[in-house]
């Protein structure tokens, strides 16, 4: 499918039109949560040292008064926005499981991409076979997709468990327990923050055996499987960069040390800043 000559404008006229709605917004949180509370103690205590001076105080109560009620009215406008926006949210989530999209969405696990100076991706990414139409047609289905990828899995995934609205169902404790097992040896290979993150934001767990969906654990797994992707990329930066230019990546994010990550957006912006600088290097050299 080809783009529109005009396509590039539509979508830059719509990321300025986000930004001026969320300029907006928080112009409005900072108006209602901070300036105007901060007028109304300032107009009392005004009232105040001209009661006790015996002056007249009462224009300024009610100056009081009126910016605490513009403070009210300023975060009722902030959460009718935010309700609205939520309810864009369910909505959208209730037509994508209408149409099947909640459940093909769910198998995708992060991928890393390069991005231009206005975020987009310099690279159009891949699909694998499953997530195609023609792959779909040929039988192709996610949960093959993982446990052909996983080692060990060969012997005991000759004849795929039986699912039920599309997820698997009753598998074999087997396959559980080797999943299990995988995920189990990627702590050391990430680290506790890392490995603990990605556990609570996936599955809601501390421990991959309390997990006892397999299509769960396999979504762990994947997301740790980019994790060292990126420890990787990581690491191979850290040779053309030195530890200093990742101190000061970590210090811009508040964060102490690489132990700290937990969570794979924050792995990903400590690469690409770091790979950037590693990449200027280079150049310089």
């Amino acid at each position: 499918m080809e783009a529109c000559p005009g396509d590039g404008q539509v979508t830059h006229r719509s990321e300025v039109i986000q930004m001026f709605e969320n300029g907006l917004l928080n112009l409005t949180n900072w108006t209602g949560n901070v300036i105007m509370p901060t007028l109304a103690g300032l107009f009392f205590a005004a009232a105040i040292y001209h009661f006790s001076k015996g002056q007249l105080y009462a224009h300024l109560s009610w100056s009081g008064f009126a910016a605490l009620m513009c403070s009210g009215l300023l975060r009722a406008v902030e959460g009718f926005a935010q309700q609205r926006a939520f309810g864009e949210a369910q909505a959208f989530k209730r037509a994508c499981s209408c149409f099947g999209l909640g459940r093909y969405l769910y198998y995708f696990s992060g991928t890393w991409m390069d991005l231009d100076d206005r975020k987009r991706p310099k690279n159009k990414p891949a699909l694998v076979g499953w997530a195609t139409p023609e792959g779909w047609r040929q039988g192709l289905r996610p949960e093959q997709a993982v446990e052909r990828h996983s080692s060990g899995l060969a012997a005991t995934t000759k004849s795929e468990p039986p699912r039920q609205n599309g997820k698997i169902s009753n598998a074999s404790p087997a396959i559980h327990a080797e999943l299990v097992r995988q995920i189990e040896a990627m702590a050391d290979l990430l680290g506790k923050g890392l490995y603990r993150g990605l556990l609570k934001s996936v599955a809601l767990v501390w421990n991959p055996s309390e997990i006892q969906d397999v299509a769960v654990l396999q979504k762990v797994l994947r997301y740790m499987q980019s994790a060292e992707r990126g420890l990787c990329r990581l690491r191979a930066a850290l040779e053309h960069t030195g530890p200093e230019s990742l101190r000061l990546i970590l210090r811009s994010l508040d964060l102490k040390s690489i132990d700290r990550v937990n969570d794979l957006a924050t792995l990903h912006d400590i690469v690409v800043a770091l790979e950037a600088r590693a990449g200027a290097n280079r150049e310089h050299a």
